[in-house]
């Protein structure tokens, strides 16, 4: 195994267990242009709540690899931190279409929940669930849904 996937086993181990700043410095002393290191440097920025670090890295590890659903998805979860649905939504579907990430699709669903745009919130969902019957996120937006439509009986066929 090669010093960079050693170094990204680690981070990523560090990571998992909430050890960011170790895992920074790990990642920092790479000096190789990788999406992986980007992304992974993004996402812990990310967690630590600084956000212009977050984005700037999620979107230099989208650049070198725009078929990472997960590069898309966590870039969209920044954007809704910043406020910038239009971009969310880009990002979101931009997941959705690289292999129907399906987090994005329940996330891409909450937005068009709170934008009253029910008809592609409901789409979206049962796209989700369609995948995964048991995705809780879904299944609770899709059962708040009803209720918001005064469906909610639907919810228990």
């Amino acid at each position: 195994m090669s010093n960079l996937e050693n170094s990204l086993n680690e981070s990523l181990s560090l990571l998992k267990s909430n050890k960011y700043n170790e895992a920074l410095e790990i990642l920092k002393k790479i000096e190789i242009e990788d999406s992986r290191v980007f992304f992974l440097l993004g996402t812990i920025y990310s967690v630590m709540k600084n956000i212009n670090l977050g984005e700037e890295f999620l979107i230099k590890a989208s650049k070198l690899d725009n078929k990472n659903s997960s590069i898309f998805n966590n870039l969209a979860n920044l954007m809704v931190v910043k406020g910038d649905l239009e971009s969310a939504k880009k990002n979101y579907l931009t997941a959705i279409e690289i292999d129907q990430n399906i987090d994005s699709m329940s996330e891409i669903a909450n937005i068009y929940i709170n934008e009253n745009n029910l008809d592609d919130a409901k789409r979206y969902l049962n796209m989700a669930l369609e995948k995964d019957p048991e995705h809780k996120k879904s299944n609770f937006r899709l059962g708040n849904l009803y209720l918001k439509l005064n469906e909610h009986k639907k919810g228990l066929n």
